[in-house]
């Protein structure tokens, strides 16, 4: 026969007696159970209308990306706008092959001096 330890079979006696509670214990165990149920009642009542829906907004601590983005955008549109403007003074050297030059006092191509005016 196995021996059983004291400890255990108080334990066992006591879950098998019903509990006697206070009626100061019911009542705190009922308000804390209303409570609770508070707003999941709540919740349920609510119609699909007066739920919220959260929108999502960025946050501050990313706002610093968005103006590298915009600034990157800003310098690739100068970029375009200075090849632009190469491009067009290539197609008036092709056109116009020979200027003069006052300070050298000789005839530069048109190239050569549309890289001193940019300098």
């Amino acid at each position: 026969m196995k021996v059983e330890k004291v400890h255990d079979v108080l334990n066992r006696l006591h879950l098998a007696v019903p509990a006697k509670r206070d009626e100061k214990m019911a009542k705190k165990a009922k308000k804390l159970m209303k409570s609770q149920q508070k707003d999941m009642n709540c919740q349920g009542k609510k119609g699909e209308a007066d739920r919220h829906v959260f929108d999502l907004k960025p946050k501050p601590i990313f706002l610093w990306q968005e103006n590298v983005r915009n600034k990157r955008s800003q310098i690739k549109a100068l970029i375009d706008e200075v090849g632009a403007v190469f491009s067009v003074i290539q197609l008036l050297s092709e056109l116009y092959t020979f200027h003069w030059s006052k300070s050298e006092n000789k005839c530069l191509p048109f190239s050569e001096l549309s890289f001193i005016i940019l300098r």
